[in-house]
């Protein structure tokens, strides 16, 4: 199997636009009949869905990588932890985790507005342990590779901390009507918070995918049975056919 990155970067440009312009559409009244599964911003929407899913997708391509590097190889162990880290927000997309802690740190600190004025805090709070992460994907990995990861990391921390606080904000004032935000202007907010998230997703995968174009050898994923690895295991299905098959086409005399 040959990774092809043009191929790769197009269709999660398109990915990504296709899911920008529906979001757009929920703020237009009467244009989506299911309004919440094309809005970004719900959790039990088309676009948390897709988000797990290339999260997922990204953790398994990391893991395939660090597979294919030396066993003592530091590279490896750094796809590993990368690996780990997709899984870990994959989850954490399905099960809210960060929301939850958001919300805490906002009762703790007792702030005003929306729940998500906790996280912007929570994300400066790792700001040491991303910079420390940043140094060490640059010190081990090639350098493409290593651009692009930094380049979906930046993004990420900016959507997180700058976007989503204008998000709160806006939240905020839907919420108490003293400066009302028009429905339109809301989604536009929250939609860029989103697809932001989206293309720092789809660099890692980029970057997973350069990787796998830098080895000698194309990925090669392959998974073989052996129905006769145990003792008495009956004759595969396949087996089955090709021997009835081969009874079926004999010559008269010779089945007699």
């Amino acid at each position: 199997m040959e990774i092809k990155t043009s191929s790769m970067r197009r269709t999660l440009i398109a990915l990504v636009a296709a899911l920008g312009v529906l979001h757009l559409a929920v703020a237009l009244p009467g244009v989506l009949p299911l309004s919440y599964v094309a809005d970004l911003d719900s959790e039990s929407g088309l676009g948390n869905w897709t988000s797990v899913v290339l999260l997922v997708a990204g953790a398994i391509g990391a893991l395939l990588v660090a597979q294919r590097l030396p066993a003592s190889s530091t590279e490896r162990r750094t796809w590993k932890v990368f690996a780990l880290l997709l899984a870990a927000t994959s989850i954490d997309e399905e099960i809210m985790i960060h929301e939850v802690l958001a919300t805490k740190v906002q009762h703790l600190l007792h702030l005003h507005g929306a729940e998500a004025y906790g996280l912007p805090i929570i994300v400066l709070a790792l700001t040491p342990l991303v910079l420390a992460a940043a140094r060490a994907v640059r010190r081990t990995l090639p350098s493409p590779v290593a651009r692009r990861v930094g380049w979906g990391v930046a993004i990420v921390f900016f959507s997180q901390v700058v976007v989503e606080e204008i998000e709160s904000w806006a939240t905020a004032q839907r919420w108490s009507g003293a400066q009302p935000i028009e429905t339109w202007q809301y989604h536009v907010i929250a939609g860029s918070q989103e697809v932001l998230e989206f293309a720092g997703t789809c660099l890692f995968l980029m970057a997973i995918a350069r990787r796998h174009a830098m080895f000698d050898q194309p990925l090669v994923v392959s998974v073989t049975v052996d129905d006769h690895s145990r003792p008495g295991s009956t004759p595969s299905m396949n087996e089955k056919l090709r021997g009835e098959s081969a009874v079926a086409s004999a010559p008269a005399g010779a089945a007699a």
